[in-house]
């Protein structure tokens, strides 16, 4: 039989033995939780496509845009811009069902290959940051270029149990939003 054992900082269980060993089970699964519960959460995604890194890296940094093609983005708004015009600060409004949150992130850029936003000050996470990276890839193929555009989510909930929810989620929900990156760059190159 297994006990829960809810703690305000960590979710423990327990198989009832005797009393020694219960408590040396207890002590185990303690620090085996801990570690998996108290370390950052990262899923990575990837797409190579063929695309010039300019373009995605325009529909990426079109934060004002988001609402109109990212799943969950019910509003989106660039705060403050650089010199360049390129966002610095955005607000991004996420809701599904009657979850329904506003986060604030700072912008970084290294040249035109890496985006990084983190989410600041916000209540549910203690770590959100989504990196973006732009990769030219030069195919023998016609001397087509492509562009490998991956995502990395890193993650830490303030709660360990939205951890151990999110673990089966966060797969599906980076694949998502490549996708709907995806699916935007297709639709701006035929605009254009």
């Amino acid at each position: 039989m297994f006990t829960w054992v809810l703690h305000p900082n960590h979710l423990l269980f327990q198989k009832k033995i005797s009393l020694t060993k219960s408590f040396n089970l207890f002590i185990r699964n303690q620090d085996f939780l801990n570690s998996i519960l108290n370390k950052s959460k990262r899923f990575s995604t990837y797409r190579i496509l063929p695309y010039k890194k300019s373009l995605i890296f325009s529909v990426i940094s079109d934060i004002d845009s988001y609402s109109a093609f990212l799943p969950y983005c019910l509003a989106s708004k660039v705060t403050k811009r650089d010199k360049n015009g390129l966002p610095q600060t955005a607000d991004l409004r996420i809701g599904w069902k009657s979850y329904d949150e506003i986060f604030s992130s700072k912008i970084s850029y290294i040249s035109h290959d890496y985006i990084i936003a983190n989410a600041s000050n916000h209540q549910l996470f203690q770590k959100l940051q989504a990196t973006w990276s732009l990769k030219d890839i030069q195919t023998t193929e016609k001397l087509e270029k492509k562009t490998k555009i991956s995502l990395i989510l890193d993650f830490r909930f303030s709660n360990p149990l939205y951890t151990i929810i999110s673990m089966a989620a966060m797969p599906r929900i980076s694949s998502l939003i490549i996708t709907a990156f995806e699916n935007r760059i297709k639709q701006i190159e035929k605009i254009n």
